[in-house]
């Protein structure tokens, strides 16, 4: 007979449903009921009613763990891994692992240092104790060759090879910016020559001479001494000189003339009369040839 009465009502139900639908009938549904509350793996579940009866159900998300921050379990060091876990609300437990550190090894100390010939040691720890042990190869401490210097070694001054040699460029080397004058191979000194003005006879004889280089330009400097073998007349003044010419490496005159020492009185010495020669190379070697002038 209960069987019956349900069956009823609930064909009651669906006939009304279909009446109040065939006559345009609109649910208005009521606040959502909660029927099961969500977890952090579960899906909850909500219900609502019309006033004619139909439901509608919904689910609610499941919320998803929430943990805690991570509490360390084992700490780590420099070889061997350690753990860290946390937990949900709910009692799940995440456990985690950290990584090595490696070693923090010191700066190196000196055991033994190298020489050229004989290797050295040398030894660093890390805060564990671990030690670390490094052999420094013997051999020589180089310093590269300059300019004016072979290649040496800084340990036990042993040398190598021959100096660079200086690169020049009108008058500095373009490898270490040094000024550099050309070569000059001068003349065997003393160089004597003789002058006479009227009957008198002098000698002039250079005993020294020098150059200095500018640019292109070598500035000769001379000096010596004059005598006269006899006085005649009423000069008290001589005037003695000599001719040069400047030959380059491959035998050519490059640059010739003549200079005089004047204005000297009898038995002076003269020093420091000068010529020049203009537009010489600082790359190319000279030989000066000095000659009497009479």
């Amino acid at each position: 007979m209960k069987k019956i009465q349900i069956l009823a009502t609930v064909l009651f139900v669906a006939i009304l449903s279909t009446v109040l639908a065939s006559c345009g009938h609109i649910h208005k549904f009521d606040e959502w009921q909660l029927i099961k509350t969500s977890t952090c793996t579960e899906n909850g579940e909500q219900e609502r009613y019309c006033d004619c009866g139909e439901k509608q159900t919904q689910p609610i998300a499941a919320t998803g763990h929430n943990f805690g921050e991570w509490q360390m379990i084992k700490a780590a060091s420099c070889t061997e891994s350690g753990e860290q876990e946390r937990y949900c609300d709910c009692g799940e437990k995440q456990t985690q692992p950290i990584a090595a550190t490696g070693h923090n090894f010191g700066e190196w100390q000196m055991i033994k240092a190298a020489s050229c010939t004989e290797s050295g040691e040398q030894e660093r720890y890390c805060d564990c104790g671990e030690k670390q042990h490094q052999v420094i190869l013997a051999g020589h401490a180089w310093i590269e060759a300059t300019c004016t210097a072979p290649k040496t070694c800084r340990r036990c001054d042993l040398t190598e090879g021959v100096a660079l040699g200086h690169t020049t460029i009108v008058g500095y080397c373009s490898r270490c910016k040094q000024s550099i004058s050309p070569h000059i191979t001068l003349p065997e000194l003393p160089i004597s020559t003789s002058y006479r003005n009227g009957s008198n006879q002098s000698t002039m004889k250079i005993t020294d001479i020098t150059y200095t280089f500018d640019n292109d330009d070598i500035t000769f400097t001379y000096a010596g001494e004059k005598t006269v073998d006899t006085i005649i007349g009423y000069y008290g003044k001589y005037f003695c000189g000599f001719t040069y010419k400047l030959y380059d490496a491959g035998g050519y005159v490059v640059a010739s003339g003549k200079s005089t020492v004047s204005d000297i009185s009898v038995g002076d010495k003269f020093k420091n009369e000068t010529f020049k020669i203009y537009n010489v190379s600082p790359s190319t070697s000279y030989k000066l040839v000095i000659d009497d002038y009479k």
